[in-house]
């Protein structure tokens, strides 16, 4: 029940940040690792440091898996394909391609590496789309869609915590970058303000996450050093910069 709630009251957050900011905040909250890090510290409880440490590691590749397939949802969504299978869709692709990586033996500095190349790869390419004027207008959605969105959210927690029983970290700690938060704001923006203006939401999310990425990395290196509490602790304060920096307009 606490983590439904938790769940609950990070969805309701971005709802509020994207009805009183925008769409660019909304990107940018949606990067601050709340539901990661609920899940590595439920992880690490469950399965042990070295466990929620190593899946924290496969989170840069997932970040990236999870920006290809919200720009699928989006190319879906513009041939018109319905928002359900759309969702289904960029959730199924996430699930296969991090499969299919994870056959592959990648050392974890080369996947920092490749990680943050791709997020610097994404951020360049969004930074050209165009905007849709007004966006920052308000975005009211229903209890009804708040309830759904928490739902997921709350399911994703707990499926990343059940998924470390019977999958191996690899394969774990991308499941965490799973975007459903991400396609709850996707989905309202589209409702409220149309197609173009999720073009806002996705030009501060390659930044956005990789603020997610490097709470991760800070995971990854502290919780064997010095455990989950501690390591958690540190690595939340250590992205306030970053979600300063990423608030800021740009001039």
């Amino acid at each position: 029940m606490l983590n439904f709630t938790a769940a609950f009251v990070i969805v309701y957050l971005l709802l509020f940040f994207a009805n009183r900011f925008g769409a660019r905040a909304a990107g940018v909250i949606n990067g601050v690792p709340l539901i990661a890090g609920a899940s590595y510290v439920l992880l690490g409880i469950e399965q042990g440091e070295i466990y929620s440490s190593l899946a924290a590691s496969e989170n840069s590749l997932g970040a990236n898996i999870s920006l290809l397939t919200l720009c699928l949802y989006i190319l879906a969504r513009q041939i018109k394909i319905p928002i359900i299978f759309s969702g289904l869709l960029c959730c199924a692709a996430f699930i296969g391609i991090s499969v299919g990586l994870s056959q592959f033996n990648i050392d974890p500095i080369a996947k920092l590496m490749l990680g943050f190349t791709g997020l610097l790869c994404f951020h360049i390419f969004f930074s050209k789309l165009p905007e849709s004027e007004g966006i920052s207008s308000s975005i009211t959605p229903t209890q009804k869609q708040i309830l759904i969105q928490a739902f997921l959210g709350a399911a994703l927690i707990w499926g990343v915590a059940l998924a470390g029983n019977y999958v191996p970290d690899i394969i774990a700690g991308k499941l965490v970058a799973l975007p459903i938060p991400a396609l709850a704001i996707l989905i309202v923006l589209e409702k409220n303000k149309g197609l173009l203006s999720l073009n806002s939401f996705l030009k501060v999310t390659p930044a956005a996450f990789g603020i997610n990425v490097f709470y991760t990395t800070m995971v990854w290196l502290l919780y064997p050093a010095i455990g989950i509490i501690y390591g958690t602790i540190i690595a939340y304060l250590s992205i306030i910069p970053l979600i300063w920096f990423c608030l800021k307009k740009p001039k």
